[in-house]
């Protein structure tokens, strides 16, 4: 039920918590039921970071070398586990995998917050010996960080940034390794090349869209609700989405135009009272979060919410630390193989969780197998 320490910003508002959110009225519908193609990279995954996408074929992620598996690990230096590639039992690299030939190839070590865009990545490079921290007592020191940029494969140094101020892109899409804007309200964040801004008000006031050219737009969502901007450039949009972490409360989502002008999507009634949502290529991939009479612990199912207004279920299905490829067709994610056999792992040598998490693939652009 709702009280103040679910509804935090009513408190800070002044006003009373929401009243608990209503049952889905009404019958569940039966929903057609399909089944998309899925690939296994069988190449464990590091889970760290999302995948990335060079084009509509090839993955970057990060992940753990097969074989590897050091149990003496912290009895070396950081420098020879530098040296050896490895950050914790495992050597660990970057890797590029083509889901044409499904195969992995080794890209490099010592990165992390990899990124790429258009054909543009960036990096923040470990040093490959160990470095004297800044003070004699630094928390969790692993050494100075440098930015990298560049075409992929042919990126440069560029010490001249602070790798301290690099922003997360994952959210709000734009370039590689840019240097993060001013937090808080009034903080004005660039979309994507070509587009507008978006501007965060107070608590209570819509979000503001300023296009290229044009007068300013109140959006459909207030600031104390904006959960996530994610571009679909296969349709040059964004899909703005409501904040989704209270399990309890259904996001509103709507398509976001270049001009500021915004559609609503609708959202069926699954049974399911709060959802996730990504755009790709059919329309928009909803997965539920919280349905009454369901286990925590059960795998959520999922629906692709058709650009026709059709409602599809793709069964028990969640995403986690995953890329979407540029024609929104494909999701790349890490999920385990190993259940419900724990044999199936594919480095056995190593600890369950390294060999059964291996990078997977989804296309919602093959034709789907109807149950």
């Amino acid at each position: 039920s709702a009280n103040w320490f679910t509804h935090p910003w009513s408190a800070l508002l002044g006003k009373s918590p929401p009243p608990p959110p209503a049952q889905p009225k009404g019958p569940i519908p039966t929903y057609p039921q399909v089944r998309y193609p899925v690939l296994d990279s069988a190449f464990p995954i590091a889970d760290k970071e999302h995948l990335w996408w060079l084009d509509n074929d090839r993955v970057v992620f990060m992940g753990y070398e097969p074989g590897s598996y050091d149990p003496g690990w912290e009895k070396k230096t950081l420098s020879q586990r530098r040296a050896d590639g490895r950050e914790t039992d495992m050597r660990v690299g970057h890797y590029v995998w083509d889901t044409r030939t499904n195969e992995v190839r080794l890209f490099r070590r010592r990165l992390h917050d990899f990124c790429v865009e258009e054909g543009v990545s960036a990096f923040l490079e470990l040093p490959d010996k160990e470095a004297p921290p800044p003070a004699k007592i630094t928390p969790f020191w692993i050494g100075p960080l440098t930015l990298w940029t560049g075409p992929f494969g042919k990126e440069r140094p560029k010490p001249e940034i602070d790798a301290g101020r690099l922003v997360d892109n994952r959210l709000i899409r734009r370039p590689c390794g840019v240097i993060a804007p001013p937090g808080g309200f009034g903080a004005r964040i660039p979309l994507h090349a070509g587009w507008g801004v978006l501007e965060r008000r107070r608590f209570d006031q819509p979000l503001l869209y300023t296009p290229r050219k044009g007068p300013p737009r109140e959006l459909p969502l207030l600031t104390k609700d904006w959960g996530r901007v994610l571009y679909a450039p296969w349709r040059k949009q964004y899909l703005l989405s409501e904040i989704h972490g209270n399990s309890e409360i259904m996001p509103a989502i709507w398509w976001l135009s270049q001009d500021g002008s915004t559609q609503a999507i609708a959202i069926p009634n699954t049974g399911y009272l709060s959802a996730s949502f990504r755009p790709i290529r059919p329309g928009v991939l909803m997965s539920g979060r919280s349905r009454p009479g369901e286990r925590v612990t059960q795998t959520p199912e999922s629906f692709i919410l058709g650009n026709d207004g059709s409602v599809r279920s793709i069964g028990r299905f969640s995403l986690y630390k995953y890329g979407t490829s540029p024609n929104g067709c494909r999701i790349a994610y890490q999920n385990s193989r190993c259940f419900p056999d724990p044999s199936r792992s594919v480095d056995r040598a190593a600890p369950r969780h390294i060999g059964c998490v291996t990078a997977h693939m989804i296309d919602f652009c093959q034709k789907g197998e109807t149950l």
